[in-house]
């Protein structure tokens, strides 16, 4: 357990000392879609673009009783600054 946090902190350091020399950007998006296979390959391409998974998935049920998800995701982009008019799903 020890060797855990130990490991955690040297990234964790890592990590810092890279967005000290770098620019990093980190972005943040959440997919959502229908209950279905189109909803999971956009899951599996976003994964495959080199987004991460953050947090766990949602479901809601809609007024007509068909299930909608949501899975949040984020990036880290190396050089770029962050623009509000920037395309997430391009980065």
């Amino acid at each position: 357990m020890i060797v855990l946090s130990v490991r955690t902190s040297i990234k964790d350091q890592h990590k810092s000392e890279l967005k000290k020399r770098y620019l990093i950007m980190k972005l943040y998006r959440l997919l959502t879609g229908s209950d279905d296979a189109a909803f999971c390959h956009k899951i599996t391409l976003a994964l495959n673009q080199g987004w991460e998974l953050y947090g766990s998935p949602t479901t809601a049920i809609r007024a007509d009783g068909t299930p909608f998800c949501g899975q949040a995701v984020t990036k880290e982009v190396l050089g770029k600054d962050y623009e509000p008019d920037i395309k997430l799903s391009e980065q």
